[in-house]
């Protein structure tokens, strides 16, 4: 029995690290959102706030390509 159970943590731990890789893609990022100032507003043609600053930040972070 013992042995069945190192087995299963076995495999169980090398699939912990194959999944997060096989998560990685060159898609898109899409976030969504509300216009309630201060956290979306508009100036113009230009998107600001403060969850459109978080937006940015996460999708640097991430290294994704931003499209406003």
């Amino acid at each position: 029995m013992a042995f069945l159970k190192r087995i299963a943590l076995t495999f169980l731990t090398v699939l912990s690290f194959a999944v997060p890789a096989s998560a990685q893609s060159d898609d898109t990022l899409v976030f969504a959102t509300v216009h309630r100032p201060p956290f979306v507003d508009t100036e113009g043609d230009q998107i600001k706030g403060f969850s459109i600053d978080l937006m940015r930040a996460i999708a640097d972070e991430l290294g994704g390509k931003r499209r406003l």
